[in-house]
């Protein structure tokens, strides 16, 4: 086991400083990860998608979401401060792509659609894809 000196606290410490490293804040939302949408009323599955972005970090929470064919409502929410929209790659509903378009920090719009067909569709903030903000809506029998 290797020791650290005296100054070995201090060198992390400036490295975190310009490295940008933090603490995360108590309270804060955890990683993101898998939810099963919410049979509602007429059987509706509702399910919340927040965009996130802080230190360097673009994301959907939930990043991936679990629902049965049928009808879904999708209400999408921009928690920040950054614009953010959530488009499917190949999910079309009544002829259209399914999509919500750009929502500026503090701003939530709702989506229905059907998802009718089994598979995993892909959805993205196209603003932040190359930054990794991406999910997966997985549609089950």
């Amino acid at each position: 086991m290797r020791r650290i000196g005296r100054a070995g606290p201090l060198v992390l410490a400036a490295g975190c400083a310009l490295l940008g490293c933090q603490r995360q804040p108590e309270g804060a939302v955890p990683p993101p990860g898998t939810v099963a949408a919410t049979p509602g009323p007429g059987g509706v599955q509702a399910v919340t998608v927040t965009a996130e972005a802080g230190a360097g970090q673009y994301r959907f929470v939930p990043d991936t979401i679990d629902v049965r064919v049928g009808r879904v409502r999708l209400t999408f929410r921009n928690t920040g401060n950054t614009p953010h929209n959530l488009t499917f790659d190949n999910l079309v509903d009544a002829g259209r792509r399914v999509a919500v378009g750009t929502l500026h920090g503090g701003a939530e719009e709702t989506v229905d659609f059907a998802a009718g067909t089994p598979g995993r569709y892909r959805f993205v903030c196209t603003i932040h894809q190359a930054l990794g903000q991406t999910g997966v809506l997985n549609v089950e029998r």
